[in-house]
Order: structure tokens, then C-alpha cells, then sequence
């Protein structure tokens, strides 16, 4: 589809295609090269608006999407033309195996104002989440997890015991290294 129509399908979403050589899009690319079956676990997806959705029985005989009208990718244009341009490149990728995540709004507004306020939210909301920083995916490694309710660390000698605040956001209560003396009481390092 994106060989036939190219940026127009991209007309609503805040940005075109960046370049195959942007990070997330070259991980796109790695994905459909050497772990196809993951694409959908890995990928966010996209979304697409359209005028009209119709729905029926697909060439296989299960229910899907026949046709739409008026149909624009307003969130997953890094993901359509990576996947194009991937498979421009290098025509040895194999696409059956990928599946793609896709919400797909039909646009029922009569009032061509509103529809267009409610894209604009659809692809500003869509494309404005946190970003993940590398270090909050340490947060489930096994070492942090061994005991998440208290956030203590079995891994340090037994008399010291340090609370690991988690995750970014997280609650740090208590982040003193303690000392468990012979007894079994602690004091602060």
C-alpha cells in the first residue's frame, strides 16, 4: 500500500518518514531481517483513521476489513515506510511471518471541524509518550526482583541490606544502606 500511495498515507501523522538510518527505524528494520515472528511483539503498531470501514469476508473465509475510504496512518508512519523500505532494500525479507498491531477508527462525525480536532489528538496523543531510558529497563533484571515488596537485595552480605528503588517513579521510603550487627538490629551506614 505504501508503494502505491506513498507519503499521502502519512498526511495526517505529525511527521514523514525519518530515514531507515534513525534508531528506532534500523531496530524496525533488524526485526523484519532476523526475528519476523516478534515484529508484533516488539512493535507498537499503528493507527488509521478513515471515512469509511467495510467489513466482510476476507479471501480466506474469516471476517475482516474489505475496503476503506478516506483511510490515514496518523500514528505508525515510522513503522509502514520502514517496513516498505526494508523490503525495497533487501527482497529476501520474508513478510508472512510479520504481523503489524493496528487500531483502526472510522470516523462517524458529520462535522468535518471536530473530525479533524479528533485526528489531531488521535496523532498528537499517540506520539507523545514517555520515553523509556535505558536504565529503567534494568528494572526487571532478576537481581532488583529477588524481593519487590520491601525492594531489599539478597545478594549483598546478609548484616547488609540496602532498599533499590525500582523503577524511575517509584516510591524510595528508606535509602540509607543499613548494617545488620551479630544481634540482628540495624544501624545506618
Amino acid at each position: 500500500m505504501y508503494e502505491k500511495y506513498g507519503g499521502r498515507l502519512l498526511e495526517a501523522n505529525v511527521r514523514s518518514f525519518l530515514s531507515a538510518t534513525v534508531k528506532v527505524n534500523k531496530g524496525i528494520r533488524d526485526t523484519l531481517q532476523d526475528s519476523p515472528e516478534r515484529f508484533m511483539a516488539y512493535n507498537n503498531g499503528i493507527v488509521v483513521v478513515a471515512d469509511e470501514v467495510h467489513l466482510g469476508k476476507t479471501g480466506d473465509g474469516g471476517p475482516g476489513i474489505l475496503w476503506m475510504k478516506g483511510m490515514q496512518i496518523v500514528n505508525g508512519g515510522q513503522t509502514t515506510a520502514s517496513i516498505y523500505f526494508s523490503k525495497k532494500k533487501n527482497p529476501q525479507i520474508d513478510l508472512s511471518r510479520v504481523r503489524v498491531p493496528a487500531k483502526i477508527i472510522a470516523l462517524r462525525s458529520q462535522d468535518s471541524i471536530a473530525e479533524e480536532a479528533l485526528i489531531s489528538d488521535i496523532s498528537r496523543f499517540a506520539n507523545s509518550q514517555t520515553s523509556v531510558k535505558l536504565s529503567d529497563l534494568s528494572a526487571n533484571k532478576t537481581v532488583p526482583r529477588s524481593n519487590r515488596k520491601s525492594g531489599v537485595v539478597d545478594v549483598l552480605p546478609r548484616r547488609y541490606r540496602s532498599l533499590v528503588l525500582r523503577t524511575r517513579g517509584g516510591q524510595l521510603q528508606n535509602h540509607a544502606l543499613t548494617r545488620r550487627n551479630d544481634a540482628g538490629t540495624t544501624t545506618s551506614a
